[in-house]
């Protein structure tokens, strides 16, 4: 009796000991937000609890069916070896998530004699339980193999176990749960920070240094790599703070292979990589071992993005470890690598500068003298009157780079035509050319005043450079440069930079600029005139070109469904509009672009006032209220409400593609129908309302009811009441009727009625294109 009693004792006090270590194991982990800390605790106890020689934790690499030794590796098996969840009674365990206990180890039928050996240790007894989070997902596995005391693993042993694993999978739930939230966190500040940074600042070295220092914190590695991507030169490069430059072949090193396949690469161990550098690491004794790479796309450009970055996180940390980085990273990291990608979009132009004169900087002999003012970029000193470094090849190669008319993808591609020099080249002689107001287009033709005097001009067969030399010819035919002292260097700066900030959207695009830009001109030109100075005109025409700069493509009601960064930031007002006004301004804070640089103070704000009173115009949700405004107006108040006037002109001229001749009507018309494709698409993938009107639009007859219901219900309103008052511009009207008229005939074609078209053809020229009865013989 005394025997049993004591025995009872000894059994009550062990399994009060363990009671106390499960509490114990509960205390610590509930306050513990790291996963490793967790997962040593649970080594720590489970010691205590079993008894047992050997200890290990097995780890599940997230998003795989692979584990490796987190802790209590045995000697002569690497810590962070991997294995498949098909390797010995780990892997069963990791696998079908089930407790296994056996005092016979080797005769377990997933029983894997490589663990032992690895090591000098022989396995005869194991019990092993899985470690769960709230869902049941099997986050690791805690093994013991063999009794200290040479006796057998009991179901009390395998209980306790099972408790301590619970017990850890719920704590490591909620760590995984606070890690998300963190994560998110800096995310959001990263995304702040960016953005902040594009609003106020260009330098590139500075903004390298965010993304590194962000990425760092965000990622939690002890090293963040970024490299711009020049596909030009085919190199891989990076201005830093320090003034130090890095340069590097595009075809060589792991960050070379994600710039050229934009693949994202994960290496536990870089070394295993057969395109790994271990050059670096020699010299300097890092050892680079685990590193995530993943490459940055071009903004808004949603078929065929080309990459402009390359972002690198290496040796992810866990404490003083260093561990392989998960599918969660990777998840991470493609958020982070998004925010990137918006602001270099900002920073795109300023960057390609920096790029060029860093380049001519290498590649030119440099000027040094004291008294000549200086460009610094990238770490290099380079004069402007170095004759490789001049502004005007500055930005020509930008041009060259960035605003090539061939980008445009989508419908109405226009073919380039043949010439002996580049559309740059092109533009920039002709600034310097007389004042004679005549320019020379890319393929041989002449532009000229009298073209661009015609209400039907078309723009949609313009090149960048061709909207370049008509602009100029605008421009001075209202003697603008000479008037506001624009040197022709200036002027050409500040349209190269205008071009490269409108996106390749198949309708807002830098053609439709100039063609808002263009129906301006001729309303001003043919009626109103008179009611504005010399600033008032310049103003408009400005505010023309620069009014859906940086369009993504998409409407205001998108941006407000998507919260998107502009939404927050416009506070869902006029979203798109304002960031126009702003993303010009911008523009015109550049001082190589500067071109109200000579402006009194007075006139400057009053300049600045009418473009953001002239883009605000263009807000359709304003539509009806400038429609009724138009009742108020009549010829003899023009001039007292000419302000009113002005957004009624800017307004219809951004409406006036379906008043131009039929030909040019559908063509327009199809584009814009096919952003409306696009953002249906969009709107479809992120579950949110599609409007009717953007639907079926695969089908030709929606096609054209969409575009007879814009004319009847949006266009006619403006259109027929402004003709009314300027009577000038009642070609535009007659025009929309007449356009109107052929969709109907075209879509009682398609519904099998025999309908014809009224008998009016428009004739395409190379200049203008003019509206013309049909010849009589044309109908025999």
């Amino acid at each position: 009796m005394a025997i049993w009693n004591m025995s009872l004792a000894k059994s009550h006090q062990m399994a009060q000991s363990r009671i106390e270590c499960l509490l114990k194991l509960n205390r610590n982990i509930s306050a513990e937000i790291k996963a490793s800390s967790v997962l040593d605790q649970i080594i720590s106890v489970s010691y205590e609890l079993l008894n047992a020689e050997k200890i290990a934790l097995y780890v599940r690499d997230e998003g795989t069916n692979e584990f490796y030794i987190a802790s209590g590796a045995a000697e002569g098996v690497s810590k962070d070896e991997y294995h498949t969840d098909h390797n010995g009674i780990v892997g069963y365990v990791m696998r079908t998530g089930q407790l296994v206990l056996t005092n016979s180890a080797q005769e377990h039928p997933d029983y894997d004699p490589t663990f032992d050996e690895k090591s000098s240790f022989t396995t005869k007894q194991v019990l092993c339980a899985p470690v769960k989070d709230a869902d049941s997902n099997i986050l690791a596995v805690v093994c013991a193999s063999n009794k200290a005391d040479g006796s057998e693993f009991t179901s009390e042993d395998a209980l306790y176990l099972n408790y301590a694993a619970d017990a850890a999978g719920i704590s490591l739930h909620k760590s995984n749960l606070l890690r998300e939230v963190i994560t998110s966190q800096r995310i959001t500040e990263a995304r702040l920070k960016l953005t902040d940074f594009v609003s106020h600042s260009t330098s590139v070295a500075e903004f390298v240094s965010i993304i590194v220092d962000e990425g760092k914190k965000l990622m939690n590695c002890d090293r963040f790599g970024f490299l711009l991507v020049d596909q030009l030169k085919k190199e891989l490069w990076i201005t830093q703070i320090d003034g130090q430059n890095v340069r590097m072949p595009m075809n060589k090193g792991i960050s070379g292979l994600v710039a050229t396949t934009g693949e994202t690469v994960c290496t536990r161990d870089a070394y295993t990589h057969e395109l790994f550098d271990p050059s670096l690491d020699s010299k300097t004794g890092y050892r680079t071992t685990s590193v995530l790479c993943m490459p940055v796309f071009e903004d808004h450009t949603p078929v065929n993005p080309k990459i402009v970055a390359v972002a690198m996180c290496i040796n992810k940390k866990d404490g003083a470890r260093v561990v392989p980085f998960t599918s969660t990273d990777t998840t991470t990291m493609s958020r982070y690598c998004r925010e990137i990608q918006f602001a270099l979009g900002r920073l795109s132009l300023d960057i390609s500068y920096y790029k060029v004169v860093s380049d001519c900087g290498l590649n030119g002999p440099r000027n040094e003298s004291p008294t000549e003012p200086v460009i610094k970029a990238t770490g290099f000193v380079i004069t402007p009157d170095s004759p490789k470094v001049t502004e005007t090849e500055i930005i020509s190669s930008i041009v060259h780079k960035f605003c090539q008319l061939n980008e445009l993808e989508g419908v109405d591609m226009v073919v380039p035509t043949p010439s002996s020099s580049s559309g740059a080249d092109a533009w920039v002689q002709s600034v310097h050319q007389s004042d004679e107001l005549v320019m020379l287009r890319e393929n041989g033709n002449v532009i000229g005043i009298g073209d661009l005097d015609r209400w039907d001009f078309n723009c949609l067969d313009l090149s960048n450079a061709d909207i370049f030399m008509s602009v100029t010819v605008i421009f001075r035919v209202f003697g603008f440069l000479e008037m506001f002292r624009i040197h022709s260097d200036k002027f050409a700066t500040f349209l190269s930079h205008v071009s490269s900030h409108y996106r390749p959207n198949p309708f807002h695009n830098f053609q439709h600029a100039f063609q808002v830009m263009h129906a301006t001109y001729i309303m001003i030109r043919r009626e109103c005139s008179s009611y504005y100075s010399s600033v008032d005109i310049f103003t408009m025409l400005v505010a023309a070109l620069c009014h859906d700069i940086d369009h993504p493509g998409n409407n205001n009601d998108f941006e407000v469904k998507s919260v998107s960064q502009m939404a927050l930031t416009h506070n869902d007002d006029a979203v798109l509009e304002r960031h126009h006004c702003r993303v010009t301004f911008i523009i015109l804070s550049h001082q190589s672009a500067n071109i109200l640089e000579n402006f009194p103070k007075e006139s400057f704000l009053k300049v600045r006032r009418l473009i953001i009173h002239c883009i605000l115009a263009t807000d359709m949700s304003k539509h009806f209220d400038k429609c009724k405004s138009i009742e108020s107006l009549s010829k003899r108040h023009l001039s007292e409400k000419k302000y009113v006037l002005m957004a009624l002109i800017l307004h219809a001229a951004d409406l006036s593609g379906q008043a131009l001749p039929y030909e040019q009507a559908v063509r327009w018309g199809m584009r814009v129908l096919t952003e409306f494709q696009n953002q249906a698409k969009s709107e479809a993938e992120i579950k949110v309302p599609v409007d009717s009107y953007m639907t079926n639009l695969h089908q030709m007859k929606t096609r054209i009811t969409v575009q007879m219901n814009f004319i009847n219900y949006v266009l006619r309103p403006i259109w027929l009441p402004l003709a009314t008052v300027c009577k000038q511009l009642r070609v535009y009207a007659d025009s929309l009727e007449s356009n109107f008229e052929s969709y109907k005939a075209d879509l009682d074609k398609i519904l099998g009625e025999q309908h014809e078209r009224p008998p009016v053809n428009y004739v395409r020229g190379e200049s203008s294109r003019m509206l013309t009865k049909k010849e009589s013989t044309n109908a025999t």
